[in-house]
């Protein structure tokens, strides 16, 4: 028999989390369609993106499994590599260093007191921006951490933090980097 055409008992291997046996295929919860693929805890196959995307909010593990703390609380992701979680951000265009002109507004008249994070990608070796709400750096210099797209849950890059400047002082801290880097926010 095609295993396309068994039943759900019939079916060899369990469905990854997130889905259930439904027709032969591993079909969504939410009944908005079949995986393709198989997802860590947390995540579901979106057809869309052809990736993983992360579960709703409310179906997604919220203490850290280091100090059993909320995660919004916790602050191991600060002063460690962090616990191979995501952070989502949001990408905001080629900044222009010299007059703060991005996409969407001038950064320094919109966050003068926010900080510039300087990361390098570790495929491509390419800096860019993240920028933080205040005037503190979330990482430490040395860290290495997975960014998703804060609205899809999509994979952009893995990145290692080589810098950090205020965003009053990055005109001059830097422009050893280039005249525009690409530029993101943390969500």
């Amino acid at each position: 028999m095609n295993p396309r055409y068994k039943k759900f008992w019939q079916l060899d291997e369990t469905c990854p989390e997130g889905s259930q046996p439904r027709g032969g295929k591993c079909a969504r919860h939410d009944n908005s369609g079949y995986l393709k693929g198989k997802c860590d805890k947390g995540f579901i196959w979106s057809d869309r993106s052809e990736t993983c995307i992360r579960m709703s909010k409310e179906e997604v593990e919220e203490k850290c499994p280091e100090c059993d703390k909320d995660k919004k609380d916790c602050e191991c992701n600060k002063i460690t590599e962090g616990h191979n979680l995501d952070s989502p951000i949001l990408p905001l265009g080629s900044v222009n260093l010299q007059t703060g002109d991005s996409k969407y507004f001038n950064v320094y008249e919109t966050w003068d007191d926010s900080t510039a994070e300087v990361w390098q990608k570790t495929d491509n070796n390419k800096i860019i921006l993240v920028f933080t709400a205040g005037d503190q750096s979330l990482y430490e210099m040395g860290n290495t951490k997975s960014f998703i797209h804060d609205q899809t849950g999509k994979y952009l890059f893995t990145a290692k933090m080589i810098d950090f400047s205020h965003v009053k002082d990055m005109k001059i801290k830097l422009s050893k980097y280039g005249k525009s880097l690409f530029g993101y926010t943390y969500k």
